[in-house]
């Protein structure tokens, strides 16, 4: 228990410590881009970057779990990853740009309908937003296999303190006449700061690759590639169903109210808000995944996630009293339609951070097969009730239809972690999860 004292006392606290910071950028940046762009720009701006994250997770090909987990057992070099990883990296990147081509041959546009908000400020924020996207996951995922959490977190303040430097000349800028100027400077200062914070990611890679002497191998498609590709195969096809789950919404809304990207504007601000929790089950899970894939616990996950409730909890609850005072008034009354799907949302949001631990312990045992056959429930429940709640309630109904998606998603998860539990000869104590506690005393004392 030496080695899970290390972690919860130094590394998970000091990776939620700079989480805060974080979420702060982050939230200070979705305030000063709804403000100035308005709810209709920032329906047109969540458009884009929701094609972006479709790209990213189709061409990406989830291989950051596999970067991770070889690179911690050592079961091919990494040399080899390395290698495997740029190729990816490069092939998907050719074929976003072929196919914004071959669409555009066909007068289809891949990154936004709107020709409003089309411009060649937006290509290049679209291509460039998708290679250091992937880029990125990469080389985290690179940095989590050798434990390089510090690393990582340095990353993280770096990109907490530079970005809001960048929008702030958003405060001086807007245009109140003109929506589309506001809307390219806005797109501009998000291209920069998507570069300025690869930098040092960039940097630290380069430290291990020159520490480790890695240096670019060939690998073979059997015994490399192939394994490499298959351990990320089911679960790119859970996070590729997850996806549905998290974004199909954003899709039936567009088409259900196809001329009221203001409406979208509003569900935005309370999906992107109420995400905002998931930085806490992430920055647990940063340092609990690689100890899991050397040696799964039920009994530490059962720890884990009761300490991410209490953490969540508390949020959840603050959230859930300030935010018809304070959505209105960072975001302007344009956005006080936000107030009640952030809310309903919140909901969903317990027991996604509950799924988000429970789906590391099911990825280290090597079943990830059930991450899939969750996710799989979960797009099934928000297809029935997307077509039959978003038409009559709007954003309300899909705020609803995502809550009782995320708790099927997190029942069946629960489910194989409760029998497991029951082999592992712990049964009951599974139930433990719901209760949030504050582990890390007992986790100390190796209890």
């Amino acid at each position: 228990m030496s080695k899970v004292k290390h972690i919860f006392k130094n590394k998970v606290f000091q990776t939620l410590l700079v989480s805060i910071p974080n979420l702060v950028s982050g939230f200070f940046i979705s305030v000063c881009i709804a403000r100035f762009l308005g709810d209709e720009a920032k329906g047109a701006l969540g458009l884009i970057s929701f094609n972006i994250e479709l790209f990213v997770l189709i061409l990406g090909l989830s291989i950051g779990t596999a970067i991770t987990y070889f690179i911690s057992n050592e079961k091919i070099s990494s040399g080899k990853i390395y290698s495997m990883s740029l190729t990816i990296l490069l092939l998907g990147s050719a074929i976003i740009v072929a196919s914004y081509f071959i669409a555009d041959q066909f007068d289809q546009n891949i990154i936004i309908y709107s020709k409003k908000y089309f411009s060649a400020n937006v290509i290049t924020y679209f291509f460039t937003l998708y290679f250091l996207t992937v880029f990125k996951q990469m080389a985290i995922a690179f940095l989590q296999g050798y434990q390089k959490i510090d690393w990582i977190n340095r990353c993280s303040l770096f990109t907490a303190i530079v970005s809001p430097l960048f929008i702030i000349p958003l405060i001086f800028f807007i245009n109140a006449e003109d929506s589309t100027q506001n809307f390219e400077m806005a797109v501009l200062l998000l291209t920069i700061i998507s570069i300025a914070t690869t930098l040092p990611i960039l940097y630290f890679c380069r430290n291990v690759i020159i520490q480790k002497n890695i240096k670019i191998e060939k690998f073979g498609w059997k015994n490399h590639l192939y394994p490499f590709v298959k351990f990320s195969f089911i679960g790119h096809l859970s996070n590729l169903v997850n996806f549905l789950n998290y974004r199909i919404d954003i899709w039936f809304i567009t088409f259900f109210f196809h001329d009221r990207l203001d409406l979208l504007g509003h569900y935005l601000v309370a999906v992107s808000l109420s995400q905002m929790i998931w930085m806490i089950p992430q920055a647990i899970n940063l340092v609990y995944f690689p100890i899991l894939c050397k040696e799964p616990s039920v009994k530490l996950t059962i720890k884990v996630t009761r300490f991410n409730n209490f953490l969540v909890l508390i949020v959840l609850v603050i959230g859930v009293i300030i935010s018809p005072f304070v959505i209105p008034f960072l975001y302007t009354h344009e956005f006080q339609a936000s107030v009640i799907p952030f809310q309903i949302l919140l909901g969903g949001m317990f027991f996604s951070s509950l799924t988000k631990t429970l789906s590391s312990y099911i990825f280290a045992v090597g079943k990830v097969k059930i991450n899939l056959l969750a996710t799989v429930v979960g797009v099934i429940i928000t297809l029935v009730l997307d077509f039959t709640l978003i038409p009559r309630y709007g954003i309300i109904g899909a705020a609803w239809a995502t809550n009782i998606t995320y708790f099927g998603i997190f029942a069946v998860c629960f489910i194989f972690l409760w029998n497991k539990g029951k082999k592992d000869g712990i049964g009951n104590r599974v139930w433990r999860i719901f209760v949030p506690y504050f582990t890390t005393t007992r986790i100390k004392h190796g209890r």
